[in-house]
């Protein structure tokens, strides 16, 4: 086969892979919206930038390894519980809210912060780790596509970039439609279940393990997604969320203490004593009470 045609044959795997990473990553790039949301605006994008450099090695491993991750299917179970885990526990907290509507939803980044860990490197850090759940499922998919490891790597760092760009934009989106963000966990939760299905278990497709078709996953991703976004735009409901309402993530910061009756008074009687000045002349001293 001459160069020429290795080469066109070559681009066309890669924009292939790219369009298979774009609309796989979709609900990848939708979830660490939500995530970056639970921090304030300008820390946003270090939480994206930051998170970037460590999803590309994360993603190179993943692909260096992709015949050990196809030959141990127990990672896939452990990476789709990752994702069922966090899907479960937001609704968990949203349900807990609800039983308290006159208070404002607040979104935490969990254990981490009550470490002692700020917020943003929290939020990072649950990044990283669903970027590993989903690397495995996507890498898995690309190798089924083509053996090229060299064409899934410059496939899968183009589309990353383009993810972190994507996740940005939706962040924005979710502002504009809460109901969103409550819809990407639902889509990393089906996530979740479509890598447990993969192991292989005796009373599910007589021990082989269930693949859902990648034409049903998208169309599942998309509906997800476009139903909202088309009701909100034509029927103008739900309302966005009042400004504030969403309680952005915040370092843990301790209460104020009260100063002691003691320093109090003394503080008070400073300032009664200091020396007082009217058109640059200074006052005598007020008299004590009482005279």
């Amino acid at each position: 086969m001459a160069f020429s045609e290795v080469l066109v044959e070559d681009l066309s795997i890669v924009l292939a892979l790219l369009l298979l990473e774009a609309v796989l990553s979709f609900d990848n790039a939708a979830i660490l919206a939500a995530m970056v949301r639970k921090l304030p605006v300008k820390d946003r994008r270090k939480a994206l930038l930051y998170g970037l450099v460590g999803a590309y090695g994360l993603r190179f491993a993943a692909i260096l390894l992709a015949s050990f991750l196809i030959a141990n299917p127990i990672l896939k179970v452990i990476g789709g519980g990752y994702l069922l885990f966090i899907g479960f526990r937001h609704f968990l907290a949203l349900a807990r809210h609800k039983k308290e509507e006159h208070k404002e939803h607040e979104l935490k980044t969990g254990f981490l912060t009550r470490l002692g860990i700020p917020a943003l490197v929290a939020v990072i850090i649950q990044i990283e780790l669903v970027d590993l759940a989903f690397a495995i499922d996507q890498v898995i998919v690309a190798v089924a596509f083509t053996p090229k490891i060299w064409l899934i790597v410059v496939a899968s760092f183009i589309g990353i970039l383009f993810l972190r760009l994507a996740a940005a934009l939706i962040a924005r989106v979710m502002d504009w439609l809460p109901l969103l963000e409550h819809m990407a966990y639902v889509a990393v939760t089906y996530v979740g279940v479509k890598l447990v299905l993969l192991y292989p278990m005796p009373f599910i497709n007589d021990g082989h393990g269930l693949h859902i078709p990648t034409a049903i996953s998208i169309s599942i991703t998309v509906a997800l997604f476009a139903v909202p976004i088309l009701v909100k735009l034509v029927f103008k409901v739900p309302h966005s969320l009042p400004q504030g309402s969403h309680v952005a993530a915040t370092t843990p910061v301790p209460p104020p203490t009260a100063p002691e009756p003691g320093r109090l008074q003394a503080a008070n009687s400073d300032v009664k004593d200091a020396p007082r000045y009217i058109g640059g002349v200074l006052q005598p001293p007020r008299p004590p009470p009482g005279t």
